[in-house]
């Protein structure tokens, strides 16, 4: 069988955890938004269970976890622009693309949104994401209302009419999302519930990248970001950082010359859009 699956990058901006015993009601509520950026499936292969990215072996904890909840003992080969750990959801859309190929490998084509539950729950469980997987299977500008898998959490979402050109950029650093996590202090997820309450009652794109910037700035070091953006605050709508994930919100005219200042600048950057349908299953056959 000839498979091919695209799943979207995800950057969220607000995240507060809702954990409890059940990984299916667990996760976060907040916002994000997913990027015209995918993680695609390669190849798949038969009795031998793995995923592999960009030709190497990872996430072998989220393998195990597809392939004994599903029964069907399969790797998947996947290509990504992104390498894990940098903040834009690599290894949540990696365990999903293994969840939902082996559904169609499975021939249990209808229980996609089944097999997208356990992609939830490895994230949740292993602590590499809380929300990216509902996000990237639905796509769009969502804020997340109630925490969970896809089919169980809440998703609202925000309804962009023009399409924005958006710079997806790589800052300098590393820290994983366990760490990142574990560090976080409760007075700022308080403060982000107030940002979440406020982005609800007035949700638009441009709330979302005013709120993100505010939560984030009392997560992530910005002296680098505000160092580069200084002269170019008119020129962009917005923009916010997750992690080593940079989102610039710019304005069509001057996008690319932004790109060539970050990039002479040590940064790696993709022009990119919206991804408003989620997860693409390309073709089957």
């Amino acid at each position: 069988m000839l498979l091919k699956i695209k799943v979207p990058l995800h950057v969220s901006g607000i995240w507060i955890p809702r954990l409890t015993s059940d990984l299916k009601k667990s996760g976060s509520i907040g916002c994000g938004l997913n990027l015209e950026l995918y993680v695609e499936l390669v190849d798949y292969i038969l009795d031998n269970c793995f995923i592999e990215l960009n030709n190497k072996i990872v996430l072998r904890d989220h393998s195990n976890y597809i392939c004994r909840n599903t029964g069907l003992n399969m790797g998947v080969r996947v290509s990504s622009i992104v390498d894990l750990g940098v903040g834009y959801g690599v290894s949540s859309a990696s365990t999903l693309i293994h969840a939902l190929a082996s559904s169609i490998i499975l021939k249990k084509d209808l229980s996609l949104i089944e097999y997208a539950k356990l992609a939830h729950e490895a994230e949740v469980l292993y602590k590499t994401g809380l929300a990216d997987v509902i996000s990237q299977y639905y796509g769009g500008v969502l804020i997340r209302i109630h925490p969970g898998a896809p089919g169980i959490g809440v998703v609202k979402n925000i309804d962009i009419q023009d399409k924005p050109v958006l710079l997806a950029c790589i800052l300098s650093g590393d820290e994983t999302t366990p760490i990142m996590l574990s560090r976080v202090d409760q007075s700022v997820y308080k403060y982000g519930e107030n940002l979440l309450k406020e982005l609800i009652k007035n949700p638009s794109l441009e709330s979302l990248f005013e709120k993100s910037q505010l939560f984030t700035r009392r997560v992530f070091d910005y002296k680098q970001v505000d160092d580069l953006m200084r002269n170019w605050i008119s020129k962009t709508p917005g923009f916010y950082r997750k992690k080593q994930a940079l989102i610039i919100w710019c304005e069509r005219e001057w996008c690319s010359d932004l790109r060539d200042y970050l990039e002479k600048h040590g940064l790696k950057c993709f022009k990119t859009s919206i991804n408003k349908g989620g997860f693409r299953i390309v073709y089957s056959t």
